[in-house]
């Protein structure tokens, strides 16, 4: 970091080396603050301190920041940024010389400090958003590219699924719910689900009610019914799981 003796052309040198070309966006991809102060509390301080001393020395005002001044403002910073990055106190400094935060004081100090601070982390929350949403925006794609493989993958695991008993998609289901953690945990408890949910609706559906005969009200179940809607739903199901696999397919190309 930062170490050189305060005032001296080698500080000069490194901090302006260090400066060169220096955006928001690559301010953010140096150490975070709080894991430099965690292994090395006082060369921290001390290297933001020569920063801020280079900075204020670079404003002609009467009254300027003293060696115990920087020193507390440099831990208070610390401990009120301590989720900034190091260069964006470097990229902050280099801007605040330029002028950006404002040009005419009379006097450099622990406020004026501050302001910069307060100016800067508006242009900072504006570089975090937009990160953010580029991040989102290639997980996205990312999924969507991998839509086709996942659909075919949820198809086999369903037909798996269709295989086992009730009693042990329940123990699989219980399994995942008790490490919510476990790789598709989510996806594997809600399909298990869905496969349950369909053979309680065959179940109700084998129960079909119709009137006996005798006219007394009695009911009974109505088995041939029930048979050939589950051939049905089995030729219904055959038919959609070909589909998709055409779907998945890739199109010839035209002769």
């Amino acid at each position: 970091m930062l170490s050189a003796a305060r005032g001296s052309e080698a500080l000069a040198l490194a901090i302006t080396d260090r400066q060169w070309g220096l955006t928001p966006a690559k301010a953010l991809q140096s150490p975070q603050l709080s894991v430099l102060a965690r292994q090395a509390p006082r060369e921290t301080a001390e290297a933001l301190g020569n920063l801020l001393i280079f900075a204020a020395h670079q404003f002609n005002v009467p009254r300027n920041l003293s060696d115990m001044q920087v020193g507390l403002l440099a831990e208070d910073l610390l401990e009120r940024y301590w989720f900034w990055r190091f260069d964006e106190f470097v990229y902050l400094c280099k801007e605040a010389i330029a002028g950006r935060w404002g040009c005419n004081y009379s006097t450099i100090d622990a406020p004026t400090v501050h302001g910069w601070c307060t100016a800067y982390a508006e242009v900072r929350d504006a570089v975090v958003e937009q990160a953010a949403r580029e991040e989102h925006k290639a997980r996205r794609l990312a999924e969507q590219a991998q839509g086709p493989a996942r659909a075919a993958d949820e198809q086999a695991y369903i037909r798996h699924l269709e295989t086992l008993t009730d009693e042990q998609l329940q123990k699989g289901i219980a399994w995942y719910e008790a490490r919510p953690m476990e790789p598709h945990a989510a996806l594997r408890i809600e399909l298990a689900t869905a496969v349950l949910v369909e053979r309680a609706k065959l179940e109700l559906l084998r129960r079909v009610l119709v009137v006996n005969e005798s006219g007394t009200g009695a009911v009974e179940a109505s088995e041939e019914e029930y048979k050939r809607f589950r051939a049905g739903w089995v030729a219904q199901r055959e038919r959609e799981r070909a589909e998709q696999e055409a779907e998945q397919q890739p199109e010839a190309p035209a002769a």
